[in-house]
């Protein structure tokens, strides 16, 4: 189970559906099928810190049927060739996780074939109303051109009573001051 922090005051309460218990599926059903798009999420947090289970528990949250055989990678290729096959994204809503990505999409490596194919993923993907959420220990571990096109970051800070404490924000980032907005 993950527990979120929340910021928001009291004359900003948020009112939820009885069915909508978390605010982030509510967030990524609007994204995806209201607003016919995607959601590119980056989670970082030290080892041990709960990045790793807090994507599992918001993807199968989310969708019932998430197949940790076939939705989870550890290998940029492994990925890159599920997306390849037609029948992969024939679900709106298809999650996706990478985990550890900073192994192959890492700052050092920005020019491999691996972060090219990323950013151009994450460039022209979004009619395929995806939900892609990758792990690495901090933002700056994935190169920039792949950190400029995601839309949220969840801060891993450990656990507390058996639960992951995650910091969810949505982020825009400002090319022209070169800064991210949360």
């Amino acid at each position: 189970m993950v527990k979120y922090k929340s910021k928001i005051g009291k004359r900003q309460a948020i009112k939820y559906k009885p069915e909508d218990t978390n605010p982030w599926i509510t967030y990524f059903k609007n994204r995806i099928h209201k607003k016919n798009n995607c959601i590119n999420c980056i989670v970082t947090g030290l080892p041990g810190e709960g990045k790793s289970w807090a994507c599992l528990s918001q993807l199968s949250s989310y969708d019932p049927n998430f197949d940790i055989d076939t939705q989870v990678f550890f290998s940029a290729s492994k990925m890159f060739e599920a997306f390849n096959t037609p029948e992969y994204f024939a679900k709106k809503g298809k999650c996706i996780m990478f985990d550890e990505a900073g192994a192959d999409f890492n700052n050092v490596n920005w020019r491999n074939a691996f972060n090219r194919g990323l950013r151009n993923f994450l460039q022209t993907g979004r009619h395929r109303n995806y939900i892609l959420m990758i792990n690495v220990p901090f933002l700056t571990d994935v190169s920039k051109g792949v950190r400029e096109l995601m839309n949220c970051r969840w801060m891993a800070e450990g656990w507390k009573e058996n639960k992951t404490i995650i910091s969810p924000r949505t982020m825009q980032y400002n090319d022209d001051k070169d800064k991210f907005y949360y």
